[in-house]
């Protein structure tokens, strides 16, 4: 009895620990009619993402990852795990720029009609799966599935930013 208690208690909390984690995509968007309250939502990434590049021997800077030697060559990595949480920090048309590191560093998503308009990852050009964007300053490689990383948000966040709400009474026929 006890441990059927215990059990239903614990089942409870997990079942409240699940996240409401939806894909936005470029309906949502536009239904949300989000300007500059964008800034306020917290973004997550779907899949992981591992961004390198390689260093030049005169060149020692590291931005935010690790330098480690692939084919002989020192590189730069810098991963953002699934789930890493980002701020948007910026808007170009329809591109938004999400911020997953304290220094203000950040990646481009944008609405991918292959993938429902989700917004995914943009690179500057893609080559099969791997591609080459654009992050602090410098251009990085992805690693291979990189290009299905998609932003997520929490659905309830989402509904409290919005404060319209409108109830009718309904009409009959005369």
């Amino acid at each position: 009895m006890k441990t059927s208690f215990l059990l239903s208690i614990i089942t409870l909390i997990l079942a409240s620990c699940t996240s409401d984690l939806i894909p936005y995509t470029q309906s949502l968007a536009k239904d949300a009619q989000l300007n500059e309250q964008i800034k306020k939502i917290q973004f997550y990434v779907s899949n992981d993402i591992i961004l390198y590049h390689y260093l030049d021997n005169a060149t020692v800077d590291v931005v935010g990852g690790e330098i480690k030697i692939i084919d002989g060559r020192r590189a730069e990595e810098v991963i953002i795990e699934s789930g890493t949480p980002g701020v948007a920090v910026g808007r170009e048309g329809n591109q938004i720029m999400i911020s997953f590191d304290a220094d203000g560093s950040f990646l481009r998503f944008a609405p991918n009609p292959g993938y429902g308009g989700q917004y995914t990852l943009m690179a500057k050009d893609w080559d099969g799966r791997n591609g080459i964007v654009q992050y602090a300053g410098s251009d990085f490689y992805t690693s291979e599935g990189a290009s299905v990383a998609t932003l997520l948000i929490n659905l309830q966040q989402i509904d409290e930013s919005e404060t319209t709400s409108k109830t009718v009474g309904g009409r009959t026929v005369e």
